[in-house]
């Protein structure tokens, strides 16, 4: 991965990311793609709910594998979850994993967003206010909505017009959540707008797969 990539991943990916680091930390097995990814250049971008919500998301998955199978038998749940937790604040502190509310590095778009009357999505106040009169979407999808819009917006904000914002085109957003995906790819894009098609959604298998194709890419070129 010859640049840095933004993603925004919410709680049941990160857990799922966070989980497999783990794993490899206690047996032989090598870095997961994705961890060897984040130490070439991609940035998972989470916010507050999401570090909040992952200790719980951790300890789900850690009740419900196969603790043979995935070579950590020798450990209990609460060894591994610390573990796990670890590995988490690693990759924190490292910042492949960001919280797009307090990094610092942001500092400098977030006062541009907030002085701008518009944002460069068009659609991110209009979307929120549609979904409040909609009704029927449990609170934790519309956190995650108005986070993932957030991040974009922010993501993209040109300080000073000599600038360009961190994320020049797309940005990736990670879920396993259908509905929540298929609300994304559906209604988050104006056609014959620039808006159009700016965040996409993946899921975690897609995620890898994507990720072999960069490897790909880079080893043909």
């Amino acid at each position: 991965m010859s640049k840095n990539v933004h993603l925004f991943a919410d709680t049941s990916v990160l857990a799922r990311i966070i989980y497999v680091v783990a794993t490899t930390r206690v047996s032989n097995r090598p870095k997961p793609l994705v961890e060897i990814a984040m130490e070439q250049g991609l940035v998972i971008y989470i916010d507050k709910a999401v570090d909040r919500e992952l200790p719980g998301a951790l300890m789900n998955i850690l009740r419900s594998v196969d603790r043979a199978r995935h070579g950590w038998l020798h450990l209990d749940v609460e060894s591994m979850f610390n573990i796990a937790l670890t590995a988490y604040s690693d990759l924190a502190q490292s910042r492949h994993i960001r919280i797009v509310e307090d990094d610092g590095a942001l500092a400098r778009q977030r006062r541009a967003l907030e002085s701008r009357e518009t944002r460069r999505v068009c659609w991110s106040e209009k979307v929120m206010n549609t979904l409040l009169s909609l009704g029927g979407y449990p609170r934790d999808d519309l956190e995650v909505l108005a986070s993932l819009l957030y991040s974009y917006d922010l993501l993209a904000t040109v300080p000073r017009r000599t600038a360009t914002g961190i994320t020049k085109g797309v940005l990736l957003f990670l879920t396993e959540d259908k509905k929540l995906a298929a609300f994304v790819e559906e209604e988050l894009s104006c056609n014959d707008c620039v808006c159009g098609g700016l965040i996409k959604t993946m899921r975690y298998r897609e995620l890898i797969q994507w990720i072999k194709s960069l490897a790909t890419q880079s080893t043909n070129g």
